[in-house]
C-alpha cells in the first residue's frame, strides 16, 4: 500500500466483502494520512502483513484501522529479505512496543508470528518487557518470533507461557550474535505451563546442565518435536547429561534440525549439530522407543 488509490481499493473491498475472513496487506511506502482510512473489516480471522523495514511503525495504525474485530484468530507480520541491502536499519524499541500493545487487544488471537529477514540481523530489541501485553492473549496456540532478538530469558518465557495454557507451538529463533540467556531449565516451565506443547524451536545455551529437580514437573506423555538449532552445547562429555535432563521432562522428545537454521542461512557450518544428534539418539535409549530421536 502506498497511494490514495490503494486506500480506495481497500475501502471498496470492505464495502463489497463485509464478511471477508482473510486479508494480506503489503506495506512498502508511507501511505496517505490515516484520516482517509475510515473503513473496517469486522469479520477478519486471518491477516498477513508484508512490510518494508522502514514502514514497520505503520503496522500498528493498520491494525487499528483495518482490523476492528473480535474474530481475529491469526496474524503474521513478515519482513522478507528481498529489499535493497542498504535499507538495513535497527528497529526502535518503541516501534515493537507499539505493535505489541496493538496486538494485545485481539483477545481471541490463536496464532501470532513475527518474522524479520535474516539479512537484517541487526534488528534487535533488548527490552523483553515489551512482550508483557501479550499476556492478555490467553488463547494463543502458536507463537513465533523469528529474526528479532527480544532478549528473552528463562524468567521472561515462564512469565509469558504461564498464561498460554493452550500453547502447541513456540518458536524463538533470532539471528543476532548475542549469547542466549535461555537455558535448558526453560523446558521445565514449558512442561509445567503448556501441557499441549507439540513443537518447540528455541535458541538457548546448553553449555551448563541445570540440576535435576526430581518431582517438580510431571514428564510429558506427548511426542514433542524440538529444534535447538545451533545452540551451543559443551563439546566434551555432556551429551548424555543433556539427554538425561531433556528425557526426564520430555521422554518422547524428537530432536530436529531444520534447513532454515540461522547457521545455514549465514552460510556457515554448525559446530554443534553432531552433538545434538548424539543427544537425540541418547534420548531414544532412555525411552526404549525405537523411533529415531533426531530428524533432519
Amino acid at each position: 500500500m502506498s497511494s490514495e488509490d490503494d486506500i480506495i481499493t481497500l475501502e471498496k473491498l470492505a464495502q463489497k466483502s463485509p464478511n471477508l475472513q482473510t486479508l494480506s496487506v503489503n506495506i512498502y511506502l508511507t501511505p496517505v494520512e490515516s484520516k482517509s482510512m475510515e473503513f473496517r473489516f469486522r469479520n477478519l480471522q486471518n491477516v498477513t502483513f508484508r512490510v518494508r523495514l522502514g514502514c514497520l511503525p505503520l503496522v500498528s495504525s493498520y491494525l487499528h484501522m483495518l482490523v476492528q474485530t473480535t474474530s481475529l484468530r491469526s496474524l503474521h507480520l513478515y519482513y522478507p529479505g528481498l529489499s535493497i541491502i542498504w535499507d538495513i536499519q535497527n528497529v526502535d524499541n518503541s516501534v515493537l512496543k507499539g505493535l505489541i500493545e496493538a496486538l494485545s487487544s485481539f483477545r481471541y488471537l490463536q496464532e501470532l508470528a513475527i518474522s524479520i529477514s535474516p539479512f537484517h540481523a541487526e534488528v534487535v530489541n533488548p527490552d523483553s518487557a515489551h512482550l508483557d501485553p501479550l499476556m492478555h492473549l490467553t488463547r494463543l496456540e502458536s507463537v513465533s518470533f523469528t529474526g528479532v532478538d527480544f532478549g528473552l530469558t528463562d524468567a521472561v518465557i515462564q512469565r509469558l507461557i504461564s498464561v498460554w495454557g493452550n500453547l502447541k507451538k513456540f518458536r524463538f529463533v533470532h539471528y543476532s550474535d548475542r549469547t542466549s540467556q535461555v537455558s535448558l531449565a526453560v523446558l521445565r516451565s514449558f512442561a509445567a505451563y503448556t501441557p499441549k506443547l507439540e513443537d518447540l524451536r528455541v535458541n538457548l545455551d546448553a553449555t551448563c546442565v541445570p540440576p535435576r529437580d526430581h518431582g517438580s514437573v510431571t514428564a510429558s506423555v506427548l511426542p514433542v518435536h524440538i529444534d535447538f538449532g545451533c545452540s551451543p552445547i559443551q563439546m566434551f562429555g555432556s551429551s548424555r547429561q543433556v539427554a538425561k535432563y531433556i528425557a526426564d521432562i520430555y521422554p518422547h522428545a524428537i530432536l530436529q534440525f531444520h534447513p532454515d537454521n540461522p547457521c545455514y542461512l549465514k552460510g556457515c557450518k554448525c559446530d554443534y549439530r553432531d552433538m545434538w544428534k548424539q543427544v537425540g539418539e541418547t534420548i531414544a535409549t532412555f525411552s526404549g522407543n525405537p523411533l529415531p530421536k533426531f530428524q533432519d
